[in-house]
């Protein structure tokens, strides 16, 4: 149940309090307590870890304090003693890294921002404002075709050699990256009709590259 809540982003984070738990922090031993955390959003990741670890150092300070006087020396002690210490499991950033949260977002955008000029730059040459719908569709899926070499190098390929998390199905990844392609070509080709030259579509979307990068989120 608390898989499915995390898969279906209910939840943030799991917390797995074994059955030998309280046993072994009554016994002074030290209890290991295993948190899966989301990593995939830099921001959430932080603030559920962070309550994740103090409410350990509150369960840590109200069992160690228990028929203890409440003096300076106790509380010191209580301060440094863990009787509790958490397991963490980074889920979706295996690495916990920076780069592994925005470098797969950044390939995404370097394949639809070199889509977006290369139609509209075509587009611009007059192959295309004129052309019937079945020449538009014929062109996305010419582009599609270009790019797919292109989709396995960013979404397949660099993702295992970084070290990024592969945890999506080569079909799950096809099934978005398909209409994704064409819909970015047939983009591309409707913009190029209103560049009177074609070397503007290069200046436009370039400059468009950074707004689109930030507002999408993952900085």
């Amino acid at each position: 149940m608390a898989q499915q809540a995390l898969f279906a982003r209910q939840v943030f984070g799991i917390v797995e309090i074994p059955p030998d738990t309280e046993r072994e922090v009554l016994k002074g031993n030290a209890a290991r307590v295993p948190a899966y955390v989301d990593s995939a959003y830099f921001i959430v990741f932080n603030r559920t870890l962070q309550g994740i670890l103090e409410g350990a150092a509150d369960t840590n300070m109200a069992n160690a304090s228990r028929g203890n006087r409440e003096d300076a020396a106790v509380k010191l002690a209580l301060a440094v003693q863990s009787p509790i210490e958490v397991l963490m499991e980074p889920l979706y950033n295996p690495t916990g890294g920076y780069a592994s949260y925005v470098v797969p977002a950044a390939f995404v955008l370097i394949i639809q921002q070199t889509l977006l000029m290369g139609a509209a730059t075509l587009a611009g040459l007059g192959l295309a404002p004129r052309a019937p719908p079945t020449g538009l569709l014929g062109r996305a899926f010419a582009h599609l075709t270009i790019y797919l070499p292109a989709l396995a190098l960013f979404l397949v390929v660099l993702p295992r050699i970084y070290g990024f998390s592969t945890l999506g199905r080569l079909t799950d990844m096809a099934l978005f990256a398909v209409p994704f392609v064409i819909a970015t070509s047939l983009m591309g080709q409707a913009a190029g009709g209103f560049f009177r030259h074609r070397e503007m579509a290069v200046f436009v979307f370039v400059a468009t590259t950074l707004p689109q990068f930030f507002l999408v989120g993952v900085s």
